[in-house]
């Protein structure tokens, strides 16, 4: 997946990055991943606490997500390689 509009520095993610992603990896803590939120696509650091898997957002002061069909949020995949093509 090419990464569009928002980027990570922090966590070495720029626009236009190539992300190497597993659709089928069980999701693990402080792992980055790919979620659908809300029809969105969203890059975001996995958290678990009781049980319950939560999206933290990569844009400072966001709030933590509870991803479950309630909250119309979904993992995808989890982020295992980054490709940087600079042109």
């Amino acid at each position: 997946m090419r990464v569009l509009g928002s980027t990570w520095p922090e966590r070495g993610i720029f626009a236009g990055d190539v992300l190497i992603v597993d659709a089928a990896a069980e999701p693990r803590n402080g792992k980055i991943c790919v979620a659908l939120l809300l029809g969105d696509v969203v890059l975001a650091s996995l958290r678990q606490r009781r049980g319950e898997w939560f999206l933290l957002p990569c844009r400072e002061g966001g709030e933590a997500v509870l991803v479950d069909e309630d909250t119309g949020c979904e993992i995808w995949g989890i982020v295992r390689s980054l490709v940087r093509v600079r042109v």
